[in-house]
């Protein structure tokens, strides 16, 4: 934390060295996630995303800053992705990632470093008890009762439910979006003999590269598109490149 402010002046020096280094705007989304500017690190992220879409790290660090954000939904969706991914590595953070979102969500820290600062909890009073003849003889009065464990031991949420639809790819012409549920949109797209309508639940939680913000009033242009088949309409949107 110390040389973050630091960090930040520097990558910033290479970017304006080299526009188009997309690993220096990931560096730069992480260090700015770690200062707290979440809007700032959205942009860097997105900027290194539309330099080299393919990489999965990239997505994974989006998600995780939309979960910094409390945008669960849009988190979700990105975790969801990445967890069928063919980098290993990073579809077995994001799996982790997703089980621990509800946690995270209702008591504000993964189940991990709860339990890690429960053992830490432990461990550190673990000098200060009393020798073990006392601890035997007030065991019958202090020994919490099976009713009262399960008084104690908080909810668990329930675990997520991951889609498993495989994840399909496109190019083609995006003909026209229909918002009129928003914030649902019904994205009509063209490739071949073949029209599609996706679409996507929250076209403001969508990823998109290319573009900063989607618009209900695009036509007639160039796209690729990531979706899974299925759901409301020919297919559900993942994410979205506009050409």
């Amino acid at each position: 934390m110390k040389g973050l402010a630091n960090m930040i002046q520097d990558l910033r020096l290479v970017l304006d060295w080299n526009p188009e280094f997309a690993e220096a705007y990931y560096m730069l989304a992480v260090a700015q996630t770690e200062g707290g500017g979440l809007r700032s690190a959205a942009d860097s992220i997105r900027a290194a995303i539309q330099l080299s879409p393919r990489k999965p790290n990239y997505v994974l660090e989006l998600a995780r800053i939309y979960e910094a954000g409390k945008n669960w939904d849009a988190a979700t969706a990105l975790l969801q992705q990445l967890a069928a991914n063919s980098n290993t590595e990073v579809a077995s953070a994001a799996s982790k990632d997703l089980h621990d979102l509800p946690y995270i969500k209702k008591y504000g820290i993964p189940p991990a470093s709860s339990a890690s600062s429960t053992s830490k909890v432990l461990t550190g009073s673990a000098a200060d008890m009393p020798p073990a003849s006392s601890t035997k003889a007030n065991t019958s009065s202090t020994a919490p009762s099976a009713s009262d464990e399960n008084q104690e031991s908080p909810e668990q949420p329930p675990p997520p439910q991951i889609d498993k639809r495989p994840i399909q790819y496109a190019k083609g012409k995006l003909i026209s979006v229909d918002c009129s549920q928003a914030p649902a949109a019904i994205v009509i797209v063209v490739t071949g003999v073949k029209t599609m309508k996706l679409r996507a639940s929250d076209y403001k939680s969508l990823m998109l590269v290319g573009v900063d913000t989607f618009s209900c009033d695009w036509r007639d242009r160039l796209v690729s598109v990531n979706y899974k088949t299925g759901g409301k309409a020919d297919g559900d949107l993942v994410s979205l490149e506009v050409h």
